[in-house]
């Protein structure tokens, strides 16, 4: 069956001429076929066509949707046409799995994390890559969006139109690093004009007979990194955002929204205030409630101080953060935390701590997430592949290595005292219970593009919930937040350092 190849037809028709591109179609599939599939890229059909003209198909059709999804128009009913949606994947008979983008990006969120961890033989946008358009030194073409899921899904053809009017470019085959997948790139006129509007080809379930290629053409995503989002006010957020090359724009305590003399500061949301830090549920929580836990238990431990790392937050800088009174702080919630996710009798927990500390960050926070016991065997080969992941997709960002270290070992001990006290750092504290901690710890450089979303990404995927990798779409209705900030607040109080009489 691999070595069998099919045939495939693509073609960019004009949108008011339905009925000659269908009798094209028959054509071709009688006269140059049979093919297995026939895919209408760009705008196939306008509303001003009258559909009731329309002829049948001899083969099966796959159109996208219109470029302008507000535009109500006539679908028309044809046996062998199909619609696909907005994006997705489609598998066909023969086995070769097709990836589609309609029209323009508008929710690039959502189409990258359908995306994410898949590869396709096809795929079909109505836009270039801006790695390609910014060979032709073409800009109105391309949406940057798309460079980082064509470089996830590493299409072995790609088809696109770029305008309206369509544009042909049919670009030298290109080799992705590490991996045996080539990739070729075809854009289409759109019918009518006097470039190429339509493209036929063969293609395997194996892509074997690419290994032969001697390909000369240089990958264009090579050096494509990802593009950090300018550094903004923090709303309320769990997840600070990345760290633009950008100047900054300056974020003082009145307009932090971890401030606690911010007059916005979500007070609704935090459970315990202590001397140097203070407790709060998260926004667009990681974790669902399960059973006995009446809610998600995703939250942060956010340093008092406007302060963006544990090291600038020790008033003495001669001290060791890890004999600070700061530090301490941070340690009795985190042991309280622990103690609470144990008494939990309907689940077995552990507790998963992870933090960034970097001087350009805006405020210091730890953020917090109950993982099932039988979840956490797996933390370190998820951790370590998503880093492989993120340094294959972006391969100009700072490479990120996590060493394990075991505190109860004197060596590891100063080895973690060291970086976090003269580094910037990430780092996950993994407890299993109260006297047994693995930390791993990646030193960052102070400049570069750091993905800050790593620690997130690592556990959304843990959990299986690879959806809620970004804490915005994931965000809870207010009553939501509240209910469970109070429902946090009843089962932490026994546990709470700050009140008399807790059993801690």
């Amino acid at each position: 069956m691999d070595d069998i190849k099919f045939k495939i037809l693509l073609l960019n028709p004009d949108p008011s001429k339905s009925s000659k591109t269908f009798k094209i179609i028959n054509s071709l599939h009688k006269k140059n076929g049979p093919f297995e599939a026939v895919f209408l890229i760009g705008d196939a059909f306008s509303s001003s066509e009258d559909f009731q003209n329309l002829k049948s198909l001899d083969v099966p059709v796959y159109c996208q949707e219109e470029l302008d999804k507000d535009v109500e128009r006539e679908v028309p009913e044809v046996d062998n046409l199909l619609f696909l949606g907005r994006f997705g994947t489609y598998k066909l008979n023969c086995g070769l799995t097709v990836g589609y983008i309609s029209g323009r990006i508008t929710d690039y969120d959502a189409v990258y994390k359908y995306f994410d961890g898949k590869t396709v033989d096809i795929l079909l946008t109505f836009q270039w890559p801006k790695a390609i358009a910014r060979e032709k030194k073409l800009s109105l073409v391309s949406n940057e969006k798309l460079d980082p899921i064509v470089s996830m899904v590493q299409p072995r053809y790609h088809f696109a139109v770029g305008t309206n009017s369509g544009k042909y470019l049919e670009r030298d085959p290109f080799k992705w690093k590490d991996t045996n997948r080539v990739t070729r790139f075809i854009s289409l006129a759109k019918y009518g004009r006097e470039d190429k509007w339509c493209y036929a080809f063969k293609i395997g379930l194996s892509n074997s007979e690419d290994q032969h290629l001697d390909i000369s053409s240089e990958n264009p995503f090579k050096n494509q990194i990802e593009e950090p989002e300018e550094e903004k006010v923090l709303k309320r957020s769990s997840e600070p955002v990345s760290v633009s090359k950008k100047k900054a724009r300056l974020v003082d305590p009145s307009t932090c929204f971890f401030c606690l003399s911010n007059p916005k500061v979500a007070t609704y949301m935090i459970i315990s205030i202590s001397s140097s830090v203070y407790l709060t549920v998260a926004k667009g929580p990681l974790s669902f409630p399960r059973d006995e836990l009446n809610f998600s238990g995703h939250g942060i431990i956010i340093a008092i101080s406007h302060v963006p790392t544990l090291r600038s937050g020790v008033e003495d800088q001669q001290l060791s953060v890890l004999n600070s009174d700061f530090y301490r702080d941070i340690l009795k919630y985190q042991l309280a935390l622990i103690k609470m996710f144990q008494s939990i009798q309907t689940t077995n927990y552990c507790v998963v701590f992870f933090e960034i500390s970097r001087s350009s960050a805006v405020h210091y926070h730890i953020q917090f997430v109950p993982i099932p016991t039988e979840l956490i065997d797996g933390f370190e080969t998820q951790l370590h592949k998503t880093c492989k992941k993120n340094s294959e997709m972006y391969p100009n960002n700072v490479t990120v290595q996590f060493a394990k270290l075991d505190e109860t070992i004197e060596e590891d001990k100063s080895k973690l005292e060291s970086i976090m006290n003269d580094q910037e750092y990430i780092l996950f504290t993994v407890a299993h219970s109260d006297s047994k901690y693995i930390k791993y710890i990646a030193k960052l450089p102070k400049e570069g593009t750091v993905d800050l979303q790593l620690p997130r990404k690592v556990l959304s995927y843990l959990l299986s919930t690879p959806k809620r990798s970004q804490w915005q779409k994931c965000v809870q209705p207010f009553h939501v937040e509240e209910e469970e900030a109070q429902n946090f607040r009843i089962k932490f109080k026994p546990y709470d350092f700050t009140m008399n009489n807790t059993i801690i």
